[in-house]
């Protein structure tokens, strides 16, 4: 008898278990597809959304922008919103831009804003305007999407490990992990869509600086990732001419010590393996004394820029987008908890010795240069 009544009990609630808690009608929402966040001299957050526009019955998808201004992000939104008679709907949103000026009074509030609303894909791409504004970016007409907000987060996710992208769950762990510090997109309007200028730079959450893209491509190789812009090295006629290499892997090795003394001393050790991709001359590729000049070459040239790069997020930055001083975390707990806090001081006093091994693994499909021997 008792398990009847519990079967009659337990049909009686799958009635009323057959909704979701939050559905809401389609024809109350409005598909955001990438948003703009921008601060004006009064400090109000100004919020411009991408809004994916399908008339009924029709395939072809329209965009248009809406505007909100409001003292934080959701007051802002909400502006925006209102102007639509419909809510945001951000499942789909693609994109957040963010506005220099913004970014460099610190992401906290973009930050929290984000990852409180619950309908936001974690995996949207984040990157900051080279623009006066972030809106210059959705205003930009897109070449390959329909949409703006898709084409940038197209690019950007396009190049991967091979590029600056770093999603939002990633960029706020790191802003929250002490001893790293994040980096994002930086992206400008072109006269063909947006395109990529190299990385934005941050301490913690706060913008410090960028990076053009030959720096962005040495810090991604110092990080572990394969960029994919080329390395060439110049070089006059009487030498030889230029060479062009192609990064095949790469891999960084770090250790960071904390001397008795209370100096930081880095390692970096790189390990690159390279395709010669170009090559002007009469370089002898098939002897093992020829393959030795251009892994030579190309140490040297990779050496010179990462030395380079470290100097400037030393001195100029004050910024660890390495990860140092989590390395330096894992391996002398203890000295860290003292430190920690004045990390960027330790930092950017810290001797860094940096060492890059070159081998050269392919010459494309010619192992006999172009150029005819003397």
């Amino acid at each position: 008898m008792k398990n009847k009544v519990c079967a009659v009990c337990l049909s009686l609630a799958l009635l009323f278990a057959g909704g979701c808690w939050d559905y809401q009608e389609l024809n109350t929402l409005t598909i955001v597809s990438g948003m703009a966040l921008d601060v004006n001299p009064e400090g109000q957050t100004l919020f411009t959304a991408e809004l994916a526009h399908v008339e009924s019955g029709q395939k072809d998808v329209e965009s248009r922008l809406v505007e909100g201004e409001g003292p934080s992000c959701i007051a802002a939104s909400r502006a925006a919103a209102g102007n639509t008679g419909r809510r945001l709907y951000l499942g789909h949103t693609q994109t957040v831009a963010v506005s220099a000026a913004l970014a460099r009074n610190g992401m906290e509030q973009v930050l929290d804003y984000l990852s409180r609303q619950h309908d936001m894909p974690l995996s949207l791409a984040l990157v900051v305007s080279r623009e006066d504004t972030a809106a210059k970016l959705l205003e930009t007409p897109p070449v390959t999407e329909i949409l703006a907000g898709y084409e940038i987060a197209m690019r950007a996710s396009e190049e991967g490990q091979q590029g600056p992208y770093m999603p939002f769950y990633q960029f706020y762990s790191e802003v929250q992990e002490k001893g790293i510090d994040p980096y994002l997109p930086a992206v400008a309007a072109g006269e063909e869509g947006t395109l990529s200028q190299g990385a934005a730079l941050f301490q913690e959450s706060r913008l410090v600086g960028f990076l053009d893209e030959e720096e962005t491509d040495t810090l991604l190789m110092l990080r572990g990732k394969k960029p994919s812009g080329a390395i060439t090295v110049l070089r006059s006629q009487e030498e030889g001419g230029n060479v062009t290499f192609t990064l095949d892997t790469c891999r960084l090795t770090l250790h960071t010590a904390l001397t008795p003394q209370g100096q930081v001393q880095g390692t970096l050790s790189l390990r690159a393996e390279v395709m010669v991709s170009e090559l002007e001359g009469d370089q002898p590729l098939l002897s093992q004394e020829g393959h030795r000049q251009l892994e030579s070459l190309c140490s040297a040239e990779l050496t010179q820029r990462g030395q380079a790069l470290l100097q400037k997020l030393q001195k100029e930055f004050a910024c660890d987008p390495l990860g140092l001083g989590l390395d330096l975390s894992r391996r002398q707990p203890t000295e860290w908890e003292q430190i920690k806090d004045q990390w960027y001081t330790f930092f950017s006093q810290a001797d860094l010795d940096l060492s890059v091994q070159v081998q050269v693994t392919g010459t494309g499909r010619m192992y006999l240069p172009a150029a005819r021997a003397n």
